[in-house]
């Protein structure tokens, strides 16, 4: 075997060796800086989540607010929500609410500009044009994903879950104009508050908004709303309640 031959055959057997050492290297950390996968950024993450969010056909959201202000005249504070949307404009959920100081129960039924709610003292259906529009929720400039479109100073994402759910949790800024479609009532000018977000690993969804600050007319400092979605995409059928 000439010395040609020799060295032919040990670099082709280097070369080997070192693909086998790449492979093997590969499984617990390739295409990743020292061993760590790369991980997304807020922007990636926020924009996925606008489209993740405008593909689905409904969802359910339950809506909660911690150390409520005081309801004005001009404000309802609502407590607790919980509810379904049908996209494009189908919206029906039940409210515990503060107007001017008392507390009250409800259910509404939304759909498109046909609203309806039941009244606190009768509770029979009453039609009305005073409630949230749904197309609002579900349009991209004003809904949810208008709404993380317009999160300033994103954090970057850390590891969390909403119940069982692993998310990307992704913290910063908003203005509370924006979150009018939530709050059902006139949002206060000029107020930044503190947001989280956080944003399903599996599948790019929003499964929580929780907005820290003064958003309402009567807010405080620690007022905290926690708006939750779940059930993307199960069958639904809302449709107008019978008026007496």
């Amino acid at each position: 075997m000439s010395r040609q031959t020799r060295y032919s055959r040990w670099l082709t057997i280097g070369g080997l060796l070192a693909l086998i050492f790449i492979l093997a290297s590969c499984q617990s950390g390739c295409g990743t800086t020292n061993g760590t996968k790369s991980l997304p950024t807020a922007p990636q993450l926020i924009s996925q989540a606008q489209d993740a969010i405008q593909k689905v056909t409904s969802y359910h959201f339950t809506l909660d607010t911690a150390h409520p202000g005081t309801s004005t005249a001009s404000s309802i504070q609502i407590n607790k929500a919980d509810g379904d949307i049908q996209v494009p404009d189908k919206l029906q959920a039940k409210a515990n609410a503060t107007v001017l100081g008392f507390a009250v129960n409800t259910q509404f039924i939304a759909i498109a500009n046909r609203q309806y709610y039941t009244d606190p003292l009768t509770n029979l259906w009453t039609e009305t044009s005073q409630l949230i529009d749904p197309r609002t929720l579900t349009d991209r400039r004003t809904g949810v994903a208008g709404i993380l479109g317009h999160i300033q100073q994103p954090t970057a994402p850390t590891n969390s879950n909403v119940g069982a759910v692993p998310c990307w949790n992704i913290n910063g800024k908003l203005d509370a104009r924006y979150l009018s479609v939530i709050t059902g009532s006139a949002t206060q000018l000029g107020s930044i508050i503190n947001t989280t977000i956080c944003i399903g690993k599996s599948d790019n969804l929003p499964y929580q908004l929780r907005m820290q600050g003064i958003t309402i007319q009567g807010d405080t400092a620690q007022t905290v709303r926690t708006f939750l979605l779940s059930r993307f995409n199960e069958p639904l059928k809302i449709a107008a309640p019978q008026i007496a």
